[in-house]
């Protein structure tokens, strides 16, 4: 019965305010009591800020656009670690096995190796604070901070009698855009683009460089699995094989004026060569 009334008293109101002028100001009104109806008399307690953010990301899932989005705090972070190619942690892979975040491997000359911290350990605790129960990305965040700062966890490993306390102190970890660049058989070279991180563009020139210099002539370029990134960088990375003056890419918006044409400034240092784009 007291749900009925609260439905009822939702739909008495917003039927009320529809009767007026249907514009934004009428409707932020309506939008305004039915929350405040919900969080006054809805029968369990909410969470205020879950209810916002959901209003949030319906309002941009109307646009039905897969290239605008809401973003948490933490999405946005991880957005930009994935974009500037950096972040502060102590360079070690993680993943989970039965529930628990272990060690994939750690990464060449890192914290997490000088520390010691070998493939195969699991994570108990992170500045004392249990991981059991949570998330890979939990355990993530909370391992990653300002380089300099130091980061106490306590790990289990086959062979040791108890957890064992590594203090580790953070740095500057490097995501390569170019995980691999090597040849692959006589004159044919390989290159692996993982993003356009805004190393993506120099790291690309330097490893078409490193490869043609070896005698290289003719080139796979793997895009596979590419998680996207940056427009300029994206930029700079077709220049790479463009001739001079010829359209890349344009981008548009709502008038006229926001029309932009992005154009090769420069020709291919090698010329034409053999491509393969994958």
């Amino acid at each position: 019965f007291i749900i009925f009334i609260i439905t009822a008293s939702v739909f008495f109101i917003v039927g009320t305010l529809y009767g007026q002028n249907e514009n934004t100001y009428s409707l932020l009104r309506i939008f305004n009591r039915v929350l405040s109806i919900i969080q006054t008399n809805y029968v369990e307690m909410v969470d205020d800020q879950a209810l916002i953010r959901g209003a949030i990301k319906g309002l941009v899932d109307t646009l039905m656009d897969p290239h605008t989005n809401y973003l948490s705090k933490n999405e946005y972070t991880a957005l930009r670690i994935s974009t500037e190619g950096e972040f502060g942690g102590i360079g070690a892979v993680l993943g989970m096995r039965n529930n628990k975040p272990i060690v994939v491997a750690p990464m060449d000359n890192s914290p997490a190796k000088r520390a010691g911290i070998l493939p195969g350990d699991i994570i108990t605790r992170v500045d004392n604070e249990l991981t059991e129960g949570k998330s890979l990305d939990e355990v993530v965040r909370k391992i990653r901070g300002n380089p300099g700062t130091k980061v106490t966890l306590i790990i289990e490993r086959t062979g040791l009698p108890e957890p064992t306390e590594f203090i580790v102190t953070r740095s500057t970890i490097k995501i390569d855009a170019i995980p691999y660049a090597g040849v692959t058989k006589g004159d044919i070279g390989y290159i692996r683009l993982a993003d356009f991180s805004k190393t993506a563009g120099g790291e690309l020139k330097d490893a078409i460089d490193s490869l043609f210099n070896i005698g290289v002539k003719k080139l796979v370029f793997d895009l596979r699995h590419n998680s996207g990134g940056l427009l300029n960088e994206g930029i700079e990375v077709a220049e790479c094989f463009i001739p001079k003056d010829k359209d890349i890419v344009s981008t548009r918006g709502r008038i006229a004026s926001s029309v932009r044409t992005f154009k090769s400034t420069w020709d291919s240092k090698y010329g034409d060569f053999p491509l393969v784009v994958l």
